[in-house]
């Protein structure tokens, strides 16, 4: 079998939200990454998103432009305050270190959503898991009300517990969608990928408990996990779901009976899909307010960012009907050629459309500009947050530090002919500029991979 990661394969950055495929040709690994694309701007993940991403962004702008010296990466300073047991009655100390806080709970509950850091344990390594069927269990989390389900995979005498979030979610389904146009029948895919990639074939494994046929299985996992995206956030959207799936089908299920499982269970819960979306779409309408209040100078690129993501969210939780959802289903099952592509893409335009590594296939001039400050945003997230190597290792990002001593930098925002780069721009916006940053070394927060996620 082809390597998933080879260049003759897809990507799409989760962050970016560029596409990636070989060519015009390559329609499941199109549908693959689009199907990312479509649950990234329609379901209730891309709400929790675009919030997040706003709430991180504020928290960095409102750290940087408040204080003169600063320490980096934020999380290993919030790492650092919070091990101090000094206390101080300075407001503007105390305001500080609250920021910090906020900014590292934020993305406490990034982690949660996506549930990318957690990791699978063999079942006896467990201090509680609650086991609910062979095939399915919950583990308590406390810290957010909540419960996380794990997928009991059993091979030969051992089972490992395979934690689900958005990312498993959202990965399985978009695979199973790709074998679906491969027309793949042999069930070994599910092992091929236990070893490094369990997301993509983790939940296929569960419903291929329950569904002899692989082809079958595969469609309904894609099916089950775009339900589990739209009933709530993706791990507990999931878990309702699955829990009922062995008194819901049978071995022998049907094409058909798919389609009808799906629009049963849609319509069961369609009094909360409304519910949840409504309140997706009063924060982005809230955040279109906040975003029109700002007295800062923004630049029309910058706006042009947040309008992208306004607009695909709104977009997206304006069609939450059962007829519109079984419409969109239809055109990502229904995909013959490049004319289908380009419908979908015009329906809910990606920024770049990238051929073979190399070329790109833009829709709109504007959308390269989003391209450009969105990847931008998340870099100096993952820089300034997590692990400032990031920026180091970027020529276009540290031309904008002078080193002043062995562990700190002044930013200097550098301009040619007047102007000045993406990430130049940023540090304007965030308030950098002739600022001191004193980096942390050898915190154990700087995350090990820095790669984005797809």
């Amino acid at each position: 079998m082809m390597d998933r990661y080879s260049v003759k394969q897809g990507m799409y950055n989760l962050f970016s939200q560029k596409v990636s495929i070989k060519d015009w040709t390559d329609i499941p690994v199109f549908a693959h990454e689009f199907c990312h694309h479509i649950h990234n701007s329609t379901t209730i993940i891309a709400g929790e998103r675009l919030n997040l991403f706003t709430q991180i962004l504020v928290q960095m702008i409102n750290l940087c432009a408040s204080y003169n010296s600063l320490k980096m990466p934020f999380n290993a300073w919030h790492e650092e305050i919070s091990k101090s047991n000094q206390i101080s009655n300075d407001r503007k100390e105390k305001k500080m270190k609250d920021r910090l806080t906020e900014l590292w709970e934020h993305q406490k509950i990034w982690s949660y959503l996506d549930k990318i850091n957690y990791e699978s344990k063999k079942i006896d390594e467990f201090k509680e898991i609650e086991k609910l069927t062979n095939f399915l269990a919950i583990v308590d989390e406390p810290d957010f009300d909540s419960k996380t389900p794990y997928i009991l995979f059993h091979s030969e005498e051992e089972i490992t517990a395979y934690p689900i979030g958005s990312f498993h979610v959202m990965e399985s389904g978009a695979f199973a969608l790709e074998l679906w146009y491969k027309q793949i029948d042999d069930k070994s895919v599910i092992n091929h990928y236990m070893d490094e990639n369990p997301e993509y074939t983790i939940i296929l494994y569960y419903v291929s408990q329950y569904i002899s046929d692989f082809k079958i299985a595969c469609l309904f996992t894609f099916l089950l996990c775009d339900l589990s995206l739209c009933t709530s956030t993706p791990a507990i959207g999931f878990l309702l779901l699955a829990y009922n799936i062995p008194k819901t089908i049978t071995k022998d299920f049907t094409e058909k009976q798919c389609f009808e499982w799906y629009e049963k269970i849609y319509k069961q819960y369609l009094p909360d899909i409304r519910e949840n979306f409504q309140k997706e779409l009063n924060v982005a309408i809230e955040i279109r307010k906040q975003m029109a209040k700002r007295n800062i100078e923004i630049d029309n690129a910058y706006k042009m960012m947040f309008e992208y993501l306004l607009s695909m969210i709104e977009k997206g939780f304006s069609q939450i009907e059962l007829e519109d959802r079984k419409q969109l289903l239809h055109q990502l099952l229904n995909i013959k050629g490049r004319s289908d592509m380009e419908a979908l893409m015009r329906q809910y335009p990606m920024t770049v459309l990238e051929l073979n590594n190399e070329n790109w296939f833009i829709l709109d001039e504007k959308y390269a500009t989003v391209y450009d400050f969105l990847g931008a945003v998340n870099e100096l997230y993952l820089g300034l947050c997590r692990n400032f190597n990031v920026i180091l290792s970027d020529d276009e990002i540290n031309k904008h530090l002078k080193k002043k001593d062995e562990n700190s930098y002044v930013v200097n925002i550098q301009e040619e002919d007047g102007q000045t780069n993406v990430y130049g721009y940023l540090f304007h916006i965030f308030g950098l500029n002739h600022k001191t940053i004193e980096i942390i070394m050898n915190s154990k927060l700087l995350i090990k991979n820095i790669s984005k996620p797809k």
